[in-house]
Formats: C-alpha cells, sequence, structure tokens
C-alpha cells in the first residue's frame, strides 16, 4: 500500500482531494476499455466528486497543456537523437505518444482539476 498523503502523490494516483485515501477511478489504468470510468463518490469520505454538471470539461485545458508539454519533449528528443529527420517520423513519434499517454493524460487531466479548481481541502483523519 502506497502512502498518499502529500498532494503530489494524491494528484498522481488519482486519490480523493479530501482525504486522500479513496480512488477517484473504478478500475486500473491497465483496462483500456473503461480506464475513464470514474467512481460518483469517493468510498472512505463520501465526497461527490463532480462538484456541478459538466466540472471535468475543465480538464480539457489540463489535458492540452499536459499533451503540448510532452510533444514539445518527444519533438526535442526526435529532433536530437535523429538529426535532422524527415516530417514522416516526427508525425510519427508524435501521433504514438499522444495515443499512449492518452489515459494518463485523461486521468490526470481530472485529478488535477480536482485537486486544484474543486475547492475541496484536505482534511486529516479520514
Amino acid at each position: 500500500m502506497t502512502n498518499t498523503r502529500t498532494r503530489f502523490s494524491a494528484i498522481v494516483n488519482c486519490k480523493c482531494p479530501r482525504c486522500r485515501k479513496g480512488n477517484m477511478f473504478v478500475h486500473s489504468i491497465l483496462k483500456v476499455t473503461s480506464f475513464s470510468k470514474m467512481n460518483k463518490t469517493c468510498s472512505q469520505c463520501g465526497l461527490y466528486y463532480e462538484i456541478e454538471p459538466g466540472f471535468f470539461y475543465g480538464a480539457m485545458y489540463f489535458s492540452y497543456a499536459l499533451n503540448v508539454a510532452q510533444l514539445a519533449v518527444v519533438g526535442i528528443a526526435t529532433f536530437h537523437y535523429l538529426g535532422d529527420p524527415p516530417a514522416s517520423a516526427l508525425l510519427i513519434s508524435m501521433i504514438s505518444t499522444i495515443l499512449l499517454l492518452t489515459p494518463i493524460n485523461y486521468r490526470l487531466a481530472r485529478s488535477l482539476m480536482l485537486h486544484f479548481l474543486g475547492s475541496v481541502k484536505y482534511q486529516k483523519g479520514w
């Protein structure tokens, strides 16, 4: 069992922002067909995750920022290792990065949205 008491580890592990124990998502990230299925409430403290209707639409902005940062790193790495690669190599590396990291970005964006813009304070003792 991992320690999820710090805010950073709670965000990365997609734990509840109030108790930092309950899982935000139903299944493991490795279950490709349902990686996006989210619990409605925290199993530990009962926090309702979707604070208002459409709350997680804002997570698209977090996801966009994550994608841009990742693609910048992949683009720079591709140029560094391949010299001056053809456009097809650059395109393949970027598209494969987006596809491989979609489940991670989806979950991380929702976790960031809830932790930073959800107005939920951490409460010790849960």
